[in-house]
């Protein structure tokens, strides 16, 4: 689909900065940040409503304001990183925070409902009214933290989709960065040049010439192996004897 694949972040992309880390976001993503934002603030002023009037002992009305703080720096952080300072951008911290805030906030609302369901509507008292206002804020902080909790379990499991396609898309590009298969590595093209068999050296042809033969003989004369010619040797001629008896 077109908002899966689209990335609001590109409009960015002409400042020069690198966000080729942050997987593609839609924008109806962006809107959904601005809501979540917007009912953390409205249930935080309603749990203040409530508060003044009934305390702030309650274990709900500390766990609203830890809630909208985490919501605040999480949202607010999505916003710089990515659009002014990408470098501090991780997406492993966006879902462990993204699992935190599903957490909270539902922490946030079933305790503010549990308080809520205790006050009932009181009337012919001086301070009804102040009473009943204050009850129908916890209330309704409770109805408004159940939809934000709502919009950040889809966030989440959007940003998982999106994330296991953005680490998909990435993982065939990672692995064509070395050298293909079968080609030698850098380096080894020497070493793979010299295991390379040589060519045997050619003896010339031990019977390709002929020795003549020496004089006054006849027969089979081995021939050089290394195909030069010998010369001939003189032939030793036995000399006739000369001389007398000896004396």
């Amino acid at each position: 689909m077109v908002v899966m694949k689209g990335n609001f972040w590109n409009f960015r992309g002409d400042d020069g900065l690198d966000r080729s880390h942050v997987p593609p976001t839609p924008i109806w993503i962006a809107i959904i940040r601005v809501v979540q934002l917007l009912f953390a603030l409205l249930t935080l002023i309603l749990v203040a409503v409530g508060a003044s009037y009934f305390g702030s002992s309650w274990a709900s009305v500390g766990i609203a304001a830890f809630t909208f703080a985490l919501t605040l720096i999480h949202i607010g952080w999505l916003a710089i990183s990515i659009l002014a300072f990408p470098i501090a951008y991780n997406y492993w911290a966006q879902l462990g925070v993204e699992i935190a805030c599903v957490i909270f906030w539902l922490a946030t609302w079933a305790s503010l409902a549990a308080d809520g369901s205790a006050l009932g509507t009181v009337r012919g008292y001086r301070d009804a009214a102040q009473y009943n206002t204050a009850a129908g804020c916890i209330k309704g902080a409770a109805g408004v933290g159940a939809l934000t909790w709502l919009l950040f379990v889809a966030t989440l499991v959007f940003f998982v989709i999106s994330l296991i396609q953005y680490r998909k898309a990435k993982a065939p590009a990672a692995g064509t960065t070395g050298p293909e298969a079968g080609e030698p590595k850098p380096g080894h093209e020497l070493s793979q040049v010299s295991q390379q068999p040589q060519a045997a050296y050619a003896q010339p042809d031990q019977y390709g010439q002929q020795v003549p033969p020496q004089h006054g003989q006849t027969g089979y004369v081995e021939p050089n192996q290394y195909g030069q010619q010998i010369p001939p040797q003189q032939q030793y001629q036995q000399q006739p004897y000369q001389g007398g008896q000896p004396q």
